[in-house]
């Protein structure tokens, strides 16, 4: 798996994320990106990956919270900002798999 393959994969999971988190909340930030989505035609499953992740997205572990502070730290990003919440949710599940199936080894 390329760099860039897996950029555009982060890049549709996001959108879809940021549309499904902003549904109740922004409908302004929501028509944004869902006029990305379509406009670079990103991959439509991983956007709906993206809008499950949203979903589920109140069920973060708080044992977790210091370790994506500190990311975001290092990043500099806002701790409250909807990227560390994206981070919150993906990282665990995404990143564990990833290294079980050796797929860091690929890119």
């Amino acid at each position: 798996m390329t760099y860039a393959l897996i950029a555009q994969e982060a890049k549709a999971v996001f959108l879809g994320f940021v549309q499904e988190k902003a549904r109740l909340e922004n409908e302004e930030i929501r028509s944004e990106a869902k006029d990305i989505i379509s406009k670079d035609e990103v991959d439509a499953n991983c956007v709906l990956v993206g809008n499950q992740l949203a979903e589920i997205g109140d069920k973060v572990y708080e044992e977790h919270r210091e370790t994506f502070e500190f990311m975001a730290n290092l990043l500099n990003i806002n701790s409250d900002s909807l990227v560390v919440q994206f981070i919150n949710i993906v990282e665990p599940h995404l990143f564990k798999n990833q290294l079980r199936n050796g797929l860091w080894l690929q890119v």
